[in-house]
């Protein structure tokens, strides 16, 4: 297959680039970050002469896997590449009758509803109000573009990503755990919903072969309880499993913590999006372990795992 996938420069698109690249497909990857490669092109997704450069050839499927996360850069910036963005991308793919495009969305668009449990996306409405964070707003933008195109697509709805590269889950936690200061809120016995990046490569081979799906489906691979993940990057530290407590009241001592958020949130709340209907329409089973992930993750932040 010819696959072009937008952002090899990230920790998703890079994973996805090797596995492709690994089954004997033949990948054009964009960066916007860093210095092409071979089979590299630079593509600015806020700019809809620089997407028009890309090479017009025959895909098979186009995958968007740039965005940008951090919750620190300007909103104006965020919109402009997560939503804008694909909007640009999918104006220049309805001129070439791209037969699938997939993009990459995530959880965040539930809202506030990504906390809690049995969040299944037939009864869990998208966000659409004012109160979310820049990326949950951002990201549902986006998928109101994806309703508005003629292009096929499939809309992937991901949870916490780990693996080698996780730029957020696994140093957040590893951060907390080495500095002793770890604390649980609640039983933490509640799911929380995981992907590992390694597994998603070969989940969207599947979703090509099946073609695009009729409606945004969660994508995780695992449900772990929070007190089990933890357990388990504690164990790969070498450090104990933390016994502080904290009640949900503290958190207003970290409003402006998005790391201690995660740690009061999905130890509380959980944040479980069951994946039965990507399971349904594909038949995808994860080849590899959520540990595996947990691993990578240690192992590229500290060189241990």
């Amino acid at each position: 297959m010819r696959i072009l996938i937008i952002g090899v420069d990230g920790f998703i698109g890079g994973a996805l680039q090797r596995f492709f690249l690994s089954q004997g497909h033949d990948v054009l990857g964009t960066v916007f970050a860093r210095e092409r490669a071979k089979d590299e092109v630079f593509c600015d997704m806020r700019d809809v002469r620089s997407i028009g450069e890309l090479p017009d050839e025959d895909y098979d499927a186009v995958i968007n896997a740039s965005g940008i996360v951090d919750q620190t850069q300007p909103y104006r910036q965020m919109m402009a590449v997560n939503a804008h963005g694909v909007r640009n991308l999918l104006g220049w793919l309805a001129h070439r009758q791209c037969p699938h495009f997939i993009q990459l969305s995530s959880i965040a668009v539930y809202g506030l509803r990504t906390l809690g449990v049995n969040r299944y996306e037939r009864d869990t409405r998208r966000f659409r109000g004012l109160l979310g964070n820049r990326y949950m707003r951002t990201k549902a933008k986006a998928e109101f573009y994806i309703e508005r195109t003629r292009v096929p697509c499939s809309v992937l709805r991901l949870p916490a990503v780990i693996g080698r590269g996780d730029t957020f889950f696994s140093p957040v936690i590893i951060d907390w755990l080495l500095r002793r200061e770890f604390f649980f809120c609640g039983s933490g016995q509640k799911p929380v919903s995981l992907l590992y990046a390694e597994n998603l490569g070969p989940c969207l081979e599947r979703i090509i072969q099946h073609g695009p799906l009729s409606s945004p489906v969660n994508c995780s691979d695992f449900h772990v309880t929070w007190k089990e993940i933890i357990a388990e990057y504690a164990r790969l530290l070498d450090v104990p499993v933390p016994a502080e407590q904290k009640s949900l009241l503290s958190l207003a001592r970290f409003i402006d913590r998005a790391d201690a958020h995660m740690l009061f949130t999905f130890s509380y709340f959980g944040s479980h999006f069951p994946s039965d209907m990507l399971t349904s329409l594909t038949s995808f089973e994860p080849p590899h372990h959520w540990k595996e992930g947990v691993a990578e993750g240690v192992k590229s932040v500290v060189g241990r795992g």
